[in-house]
């Protein structure tokens, strides 16, 4: 499946939300997808921002943006020929046919393969005009997600602002340079459209987030925080949905998660989770017995050293870590995050 295979059928999928045979997904992308539209509608997308940070929601959420900007771009255009060039840009990573195959990722037999790697290529304009977004930063993140972020970018066409955690400071930060940018442009005598106000940003938080429980699809921001309407299109989406919509559209996330990760922060609180590990099973070499001796076998038992600490029932097991798609219980999507540090930020 190319980008614009993808894109596409997100809309597909949506369409049959209300056949019989339809699931809770078809159900949730088209709840996420009429919030989308009708926020673009009263806001129109030069006063829109989303908050991206390379998590998989944020993920998700950027994919959903991308199909409705995409298909709205496609109504005013209807460059058929931009769109046959656009499918050359493919889900798969340019990189990804290397002489030296990777090894299979571990997968249930229900669940298809491990969606690749995005794709470095900035897509033609033409098809997603530059959308506005912020990046948040944490102290010390990823290395993983921060190369992910940037793929990011050029595959969507993200006209991305970082700033420094923590949240509030850093979307005052944002708004700020936003503001600059279009001062010192009315000052050069340019009329850049799309510096403007933003009233409305995207976010990826879900019910079962921190802060999430009480939100609605839209929400102010609180009292001494930037105003501005929070938009939560997969609010009441569940961890499920997040990876069901991931595989099935084939959109490339963050390596991570194919590391026992299942929820992403600083690299001082966030850690492998660990319902996600198991025993990695090691072929053991058939050993011949030399049975020609005629002496019975040693049975002599060394007593245990008093001194030394019993060996633990982990000692000597070597592990190995699912990916985040196969945890089971929901409730563990947070298992591997620790305590909060000052200067770390959490989802908006």
């Amino acid at each position: 499946m190319n980008f614009v295979e993808s894109l596409e059928a997100v809309y597909d999928l949506a369409g049959q939300a209300h056949t019989p045979s339809s699931g809770s997904l078809a159900r949730s992308v088209k709840e996420a997808l009429d919030v989308i539209e009708r926020v673009v509608q009263q806001y129109g997308w030069d006063h829109i921002s989303m908050s991206f940070n390379g998590g998989k929601d944020c993920t998700v959420l950027l994919h959903l943006l991308a199909a409705v900007l995409y298909r709205s771009q496609r109504a005013r255009t209807n460059n058929t020929a931009l769109a046959e060039r656009l499918k050359d840009i493919s889900c798969a990573d340019s990189s990804s046919s290397s002489a030296s195959p990777e090894p299979a990722p571990i997968h249930s037999e229900s669940m298809p393969p491990t969606p690749p790697r995005p794709s470095p290529g900035r897509v033609p304009s033409a098809l997603l005009p530059t959308m506005q977004s912020v990046y948040i930063t944490c102290v010390s993140p990823f290395p993983e997600v921060e190369e992910f972020v940037d793929h990011c970018v050029a595959r969507y066409s993200l006209d991305l602002v970082k700033v420094p955690g923590p949240m509030k400071e850093g979307l005052v930060q944002y708004l700020e340079l936003r503001k600059a940018r279009g001062n010192d442009d009315a000052q050069d005598g340019r009329n850049d459209e799309s510096v403007k106000d933003i009233a409305a940003i995207f976010v990826g938080t879900r019910r079962g987030d921190p802060h999430g429980a009480k939100l609605d699809f839209v929400t102010p921001t609180d009292p001494g925080w930037p105003q501005f309407m929070r938009v939560h299109p997969i609010i009441n989406w569940s961890y499920a949905d997040v990876w069901a919509f991931l595989r099935r559209f084939q959109v490339p996330y963050c390596s991570l998660y194919d590391e026992g990760y299942t929820s992403l922060g600083s690299t001082f609180n966030t850690f492998r989770n660990p319902a996600l590990r198991r025993p990695r099973l090691v072929q053991s070499s058939t050993i011949h017995e030399d049975t020609s001796s005629a002496h019975p076998p040693d049975t002599l038992q060394i007593p245990p050293d008093p001194l030394k600490a019993p060996p633990t029932p982990d000692e000597g097991t070597e592990w190995e870590w699912l990916p985040a798609y196969e945890l089971v219980d929901e409730s563990l999507e947070r298992a591997g995050r620790g305590s909060s540090y000052s200067g770390v930020t959490t989802p908006l």
